[in-house]
């Protein structure tokens, strides 16, 4: 990848990310299937806890007012908590 490209990419994605108008949904219940222990923290994300088996099936659920939704983006994020502070839960 050229720096011009890498220029011309970061600009593109600028761009793209105008008038997107994300609104966090809070959550109302929270299921982990394999008992890994789900919180919802006070920036509405929810950090996954305790056992971490090698598969799961995590359930959220969350009611908005907002209509129309066409896209829900799902972010993984770091924290201090997680195996050198995340975003994923696995030991490597």
């Amino acid at each position: 990848m050229t720096p011009e490209l890498e220029a011309e990419l970061a600009e593109w994605e600028k761009e793209q990310a105008r008038g997107i108008d994300w609104v966090p949904l809070e959550p109302i219940d929270l299921v982990s299937y394999r008992g890994a222990t789900l919180s919802e923290l006070a920036d509405h994300s929810v950090l996954a806890a305790g056992d971490s088996p090698e598969t799961d099936t995590y359930t959220i659920k969350a009611r908005t007012d907002l209509t129309n939704i066409t896209a829900v983006r799902l972010e993984l994020l770091p924290d201090e908590s997680l195996p050198r502070q995340g975003p994923g839960r696995a030991c490597v």
